[in-house]
């Protein structure tokens, strides 16, 4: 892989598939054979939570395997550790280590509460810098954020200073976000720019995807459903896979093996006409377990790992275990995977961040409170048997 740093967008409404569109091409570079390794690293930005830096966090505890339910002393020691892995010496890493930790962490940093605004901003930069051309010595890097709409100004504004003084270098920061967003400080980096315009989808290229999802059954599907799902989801794939969970959810349709049917006809579908309604309707017909298990997970973030779901859920194991399967086969979480088999505990996440957003707005105001009060707990236990 040759040329210099660029941006690139991928721009379009809710639900287009501008993410999916990313999945693709960071698969695609997967099967590349380079002469060089391409390191990826990939940043899920939620509207919930947002603190300065996260963005920067993200990626650093994707790059050194770091979980936010970690201790202090674990986030510092997997930092240093990963920077000489990277051929970092010693001075180096003594140097660049407290900010890091800092943004892993912020507010028990090694002091780094105590540094100026200004400072701060410096020293983050050097830091994600150095770990950048570190990175950049191995192979190009390609850094990956996806809702750039809700992303930190603080983690924005390191971005375009970063991509400026790394022109030369062999690296992507690859965003997608909405077409009503427009991210003022990396249009104004120096470095190229590409924006690729995300459209709908026809009906026919809808349809094309029903297809394949239903295989030999959709000529067993009725036409006015077909019909009435391509007019809810209105060009966008993400409605589509919506509108066809909500349909089995209810009923309407139903699989046996391989083969799909809708014994109760077209009478019987219920479509809401937004995607929030659509989710809301979802979560409603969860048995109370699950629902309360998918609420408690919304509050936990967009990725998790089970030390802190365990320390954290009301549910007794039996009726936990029942619950997180329902979710998982329902598409309302996923578990992230670990090529290396290595990684323990186990790590989760919403597939989509539109429905954490929906789960965690439509909670009670005092028990999402109640929740983040016993978050707050959990964390102390977790921090306690680290320090131990």
């Amino acid at each position: 892989m040759q040329g210099r740093a660029q941006v690139v967008r991928l721009v379009g409404d809710t639900g287009v598939g501008k993410s999916r569109l990313a999945t693709e091409f960071l698969t695609r570079i997967g099967k590349e054979d380079f002469a060089e390794p391409v390191t990826i690293r990939r940043c899920v930005c939620a509207s919930i939570g947002n603190r300065a830096y996260g963005v920067l966090a993200y990626l650093i505890g994707d790059a050194f395997r770091i979980d936010p339910e970690d201790d202090l002393e674990t986030v510092r020691e997997r930092i240093r550790s990963g920077l000489r892995s990277l051929g970092a010496g010693r001075d180096e890493i003594d140097k660049i280590t407290p900010a890091m930790v800092h943004l892993m962490r912020l507010g028990s940093g090694e002091g780094m509460q105590y540094v100026e605004p200004r400072h701060l901003r410096s020293k983050t930069l050097y830091a994600v810098r150095a770990l950048c051309e570190r990175r950049l010595e191995q192979g190009p890097l390609v850094m990956v954020v996806d809702n750039l709409q809700w992303a930190d100004p603080a983690s924005l504004e390191v971005f375009r200073r970063l991509m400026d003084q790394l022109e030369a270098e062999r690296m992507m920061l690859l965003v997608d976000h909405r077409t009503s967003f427009s991210p003022e400080p990396l249009l104004d980096a120096r470095i190229g720019h590409s924006t690729v315009r995300v459209d709908r989808l026809s009906d026919e290229d809808c349809e094309t995807i029903l297809r394949a999802y239903f295989g030999a059954s959709f000529d067993d599907i009725p036409g006015e459903l077909v019909e009435l799902v391509l007019k809810r989801a209105g060009g966008r794939p993400l409605y589509v896979e919506e509108i066809i969970r909500s349909l089995r959810a209810d009923g309407t349709l139903v699989q046996v093996q391989d083969r799909w049917s809708c014994p109760a006809g077209v009478a019987t579908a219920d479509v809401p006409e937004t995607i929030k309604a659509l989710l809301i309707a979802r979560v409603d017909r969860l048995h109370s377990d699950a629902r309360r298990l998918l609420q408690e997970t919304a509050v936990l973030g967009q990725r998790f790992d089970s030390r802190l779901l365990d320390r954290f859920t009301g549910l007794r194991r039996e009726s936990f275990e029942r619950a997180m399967d329902l979710l998982i086969d329902e598409g309302f979480l996923e578990e992230i995977p670990d090529p290396t088999g290595t990684h323990e505990p186990k790590r989760y996440r919403f597939p989509h961040v539109l429905t954490r957003e929906v789960v965690y707005g439509s909670m009670l105001f005092r028990n999402r409170a109640e929740m983040h009060a016993r978050v707050e707990e959990a964390l102390e236990v977790l921090d306690a048997v680290g320090a131990a």
